[in-house]
């Protein structure tokens, strides 16, 4: 069903990525633990621990998580009327909603206790003030080829490379390809980091 106000909470132990896409739904997003990315035009922003960001409804973004991510999403249909942000970027979770959202990671919550919760994050958005910060993570991951890591960790240079090849996949690239072009010909290495990386083999 779909309803006005939602709450899930994502986590995986593998690679969460999605393709770039409008936003349907205004979205608040906050990473408990982990890593996540979202693609702004030709930028990566990074959001670590404790961070929070803001998706404005028709906004062209792509959204991934690094494996062992756990983040809060609250989505607010466009039915409301509320006069929520349009700007996307980090922003700063007053003190209610940053509770809710910690106490909602916790646990579930009865339904009613939910709404009532939900209402209050609701009633704070439209207070939120986005702002876009190119921090130097965010520039690392953005500057980041397959050819070129720069000063990124070994972990985050595989995660990013095996998304590239699940991209690739789903463009209709031979997995010989990919396997030449990202993994220097070593299938074995092609078939050990998806599966540790992804849960599964392309």
């Amino acid at each position: 069903m779909n309803y006005a106000l939602e709450y899930h909470l994502s986590q995986s132990a593998f690679l969460i990525s999605t393709p770039r896409k409008k936003q349907l739904k205004h979205s608040l997003i906050t990473i408990h633990n982990g890593l996540a990315l979202i693609r702004l035009g030709k930028y990566e922003y990074v959001l670590e621990q404790d961070d929070s960001f803001w998706l404005p409804f028709d906004c062209l973004s792509a959204m991934t998580y690094l494996p062992d991510t756990q983040a809060s999403v609250v989505e607010f249909s466009i039915r409301l009327t509320d006069s929520f942000p349009l700007q996307s970027g980090f922003v700063e979770l007053p003190d209610v909603t940053r509770s809710i959202i910690n106490k909602l990671a916790l646990a579930p919550v009865p339904d009613s206790q939910l709404k009532t919760f939900l209402d209050a994050i609701r009633y704070e958005a439209t207070e939120l003030k986005p702002e876009l910060i190119l921090g130097h993570l965010s520039r690392l991951f953005s500057d980041w080829t397959a050819e070129n890591s720069g000063s990124l960790s070994k972990e985050m240079h595989l995660a990013l490379l095996v998304r590239e090849a699940q991209k690739q996949r789903l463009s209709g690239i031979k997995p010989s390809t990919i396997i030449d072009s990202l993994f220097q010909g070593s299938e074995s290495d092609y078939l050990c980091l998806c599966q540790l990386i992804l849960g599964k083999v392309l």
